[in-house]
């Protein structure tokens, strides 16, 4: 029960003892990491909403870009809600700075090319590029890194970046 709750409450059974149990339950609530998250969570997905309404305002229906934009921050969106276990025994949720920072990614104006999107089990986003002559790349997006797998005419390649303009510098590189 809420501040708000105790409103409701005839006024002879709101003691000063209750008011205490209540601020205290709430004090509780609010140092709780669980609830922490679970706010962030809520924080950001409002926040990420906001970009993507402005962005639907704005875009032309005909931008194709612009719409796989919008698909991919909604995804992302969705990811927030991913718990421990979601891909199985080991997996884990996505955590709120991943997202933030793949949401970063794609609102990169230096972005040419929007990616396929996908949550990975350990607390990872992937992004996925593949051409029609098979040539193929990923990047994990990580807390504090990206790492990039890239097939090109048959040869593989791994490279760990720690900036996002050079992950996006591969991509565009890519398409070129």
């Amino acid at each position: 029960m809420s501040a708000g709750n105790l409103s409701t409450i005839p006024q002879d059974f709101v003691t000063e003892d209750l008011i205490k149990r209540e601020i205290e339950k709430e004090v509780k609530k609010q140092l709780d990491p669980v609830y922490r998250v679970q706010n962030a969570v809520v924080d950001t997905t409002a926040s990420l909403m906001v970009d993507i309404a402005y962005l639907s305002d704005r875009s032309d229906k005909g931008n194709l870009k612009q719409q796989k934009k919008i698909e991919n921050l909604s995804k992302i969106i969705k990811f927030g809600s991913l718990v421990s276990g979601w891909a199985g025994p080991d997996s884990t949720g996505i955590s709120i700075d991943v997202i933030n920072k793949a949401a970063d990614f794609l609102n990169n104006s230096a972005l040419l090319h929007q990616p396929d999107v996908f949550p990975i089990g350990r607390n990872m986003i992937q992004f996925e590029y593949e051409k029609l002559n098979g040539d193929y790349l990923e990047i994990e997006i990580h807390n504090d890194k990206y790492e990039v797998f890239q097939r090109v005419n048959g040869n593989e390649a791994e490279r760990t970046y720690l900036e996002t303009s050079a992950a996006i510098r591969i991509i565009n590189d890519f398409y070129s």
